[in-house]
């Protein structure tokens, strides 16, 4: 049993990972204009690594 929860869990992660990249992919125009250092701030002064990381897309 433990098996089978190990590889459902590798798989459904291996699905999120290649979700998140193909957005990152779809929206490159979205990602070469982002403020990294601002990002890269704001990322390393949050006090718990757990919380959840919100990004909003802002369109003009």
């Amino acid at each position: 049993m433990q098996v089978r929860v190990k590889n459902y869990l590798r798989s459904s992660l291996i699905h999120e990972k290649m979700s998140n990249l193909s957005i990152l992919c779809i929206e490159s125009d979205l990602v070469k204009n982002m403020n990294w250092e601002e990002l890269i701030h704001q990322f390393a002064t949050m006090k718990s690594r757990k919380k959840i990381f919100k990004f909003r897309i802002i369109l003009f």
